[in-house]
């Protein structure tokens, strides 16, 4: 049974919905357990008071609303997307628990939004990672050198480098390769975006295990599961990462 994790919905306009999320149980070679994707077309939903079931040409979906996320750490309005799909769709008599489900999630997106402002400074990012995510990459913060606070929710260009290897980049404020067995490899950081080589910003490791974290300037630390810390320019260890292989 296919299901996603961390999903929401998006309006695609006149032709209708999709859901999108971390799947697992999918049958298809490019959609391995823990891939981030987007479903096709909605054609149908259903609602047996504890689990919704959306439907597309193709596929079956089992859902929680536990498990639902928003688009943009936006919470209130991946609520008022899914309010509208509800109507459309026959799901009114879950949306009462959508929006209770909503409406804590924004307080806690407040909450955690506030928290890491307060500790970044300005022209510096917050990364956090988890292996339960393609490429591991969870989230990102940047606190422009004005202040203000812009969010990736999902790494925002991927492409392929002269090494033919995948990159990750964060509006091309960092760069990073997603390597095999929890490593990754820093390509370049902007200079012009993260200007104080004290504090370029903070890296969370919100995994299951360690990290092998290389930073361009050559140098690598290993983050123990649930611990963060400060990057600062020339940090680490002169240690190779474990691995350099790509199977994401």
């Amino acid at each position: 049974m296919k299901t996603l994790y961390k999903w929401y919905l998006t309006n695609e306009g006149i032709v209708g919905y999709m859901a999108h999320g971390v799947v697992y149980g999918h049958s298809s070679p490019y959609c391995a357990d823990g891939s981030e994707i987007h479903t096709s077309l909605i054609e149908s939903a259903e609602y047996d008071g504890e689990t919704i079931t959306l439907y597309t040409l193709n596929s079956e979906y089992r859902l929680s609303i536990s498990e639902m996320d928003c688009e943009c750490f936006d919470a209130l309005r991946s609520l008022h997307i899914f309010e509208r799909f509800a109507r459309e769709y026959g799901l009114m008599r879950c949306l009462p628990l959508v929006a209770d489900h909503y409406h804590q999630l924004d307080g806690y997106l407040r909450s955690t939004r506030a928290e890491i402002h307060s500790r970044l400074k300005n022209g510096s990012l917050y990364i956090e990672f988890s292996d339960e995510n393609k490429c591991y990459y969870n989230m990102g913060v940047y606190r422009t050198k004005s202040g203000e606070m812009e969010f990736f929710p999902r790494v925002t260009d991927f492409f392929i480098d002269k090494n033919e290897k995948l990159v990750g980049s964060l509006n091309y404020i960092v760069e990073f390769n997603p390597y095999n067995n929890r490593n990754i490899g820093f390509i370049s950081h902007s200079g012009a975006a993260l200007p104080d080589k004290e504090f370029l910003g903070i890296i969370r490791n919100s995994c299951r295990n360690s990290l092998n974290i290389r930073f361009s300037w050559g140098k690598t630390v290993i983050l123990a599961p649930d611990t963060e810390i400060v990057v600062s320019d020339g940090m680490g260890l002169a240690i190779p990462l474990t691995d350099t292989s790509q199977d994401i």
